[in-house]
């Protein structure tokens, strides 16, 4: 067997804008990318250029991954199939801050997307009666909302996740919290989860009650297993023939 993996972190766009410390505007820097337009405030006799921003965009992540496989004999068709497997993986994260106007704060509001594409040759012989594919897709978003007290530093957050697939969806909760130390060197946190799965049963064709096809007129049954055999039943039960498909290697 020959596995090959690759996994490749996009970037991180760490968009910590200008802290807007100084008295007199920074001609030098150009500012950051920001949803907000700051006002220009007066106050204390002077002009002054210092302007909180409301809402930036503060982290922003691409994770990128492939993965392949492959060999032979594979248990799924008795030893003589290929085990040929690949899998391509990616995910977005944009991370969103902004500073509470009444009690100073600290919000993060983080969205996430992802999304994979996987492909088996020999997954599809699971039932060959179109309950099993020999490729599926999964798309998982995710989202969480931060809030950080300015004063203590403790923090609270809850988050939704949601993962679905062919033949599987998930849905998720959780609520966090932590606390800081008095010299804010130390941390405890907690994190509650929770997951809701449901799983749709993929059954091999040979336990499926149901044929596939049905010749009425002729009173012949036909029906594919999972190996590759197409087998021709009379009315009452008897096999009449049992061509054997020939299963690609």
């Amino acid at each position: 067997m020959r596995k090959a993996y690759l996994s490749v972190i996009g970037f991180a766009l760490i968009c910590k804008l200008n802290a807007h410390a100084q008295a007199l505007q920074d001609t030098t820097h150009k500012p950051g990318f920001s949803l907000y337009t700051p006002i220009e405030q007066t106050g204390g006799g002077g002009t002054s250029d210092y302007n909180s921003r409301a809402l930036h965009v503060d982290e922003v992540d691409l994770i990128s991954s492939y993965y392949s496989q492959n060999g032979d004999h594979s248990p799924v068709t008795g030893g003589i199939g290929t085990e040929y497997v690949t899998d391509i993986a990616n995910g977005l994260d944009v991370k969103l801050s902004w500073i509470g106007s009444n009690n100073g704060n600290k919000n993060s509001l983080t969205a996430g997307l992802g999304f994979d594409h996987h492909t088996s040759a020999s997954s599809a012989y699971v039932a060959l009666n179109g309950g099993a594919k020999t490729g599926g897709s999964r798309i998982y978003p995710s989202l969480d909302w931060t809030v950080e007290n300015a004063k203590t530093g403790n923090t609270f957050g809850i988050g939704m996740y949601y993962s679905g697939e062919y033949n599987y969806k998930s849905k998720g909760l959780d609520l966090h919290w932590s606390a800081k130390t008095d010299d804010k060197n130390g941390e405890f946190g907690v994190k509650l989860q929770g997951y809701f799965d449901e799983v749709k049963q993929i059954l091999p064709s040979e336990f499926v009650p149901a044929p596939t096809v049905n010749n009425s007129q002729s009173g012949v049954t036909d029906y594919t297993t999972a190996s590759g055999n197409v087998i021709e039943l009379s009315s009452g039960g008897q096999v009449i023939s049992n061509s054997k498909n020939t299963i690609p290697s």
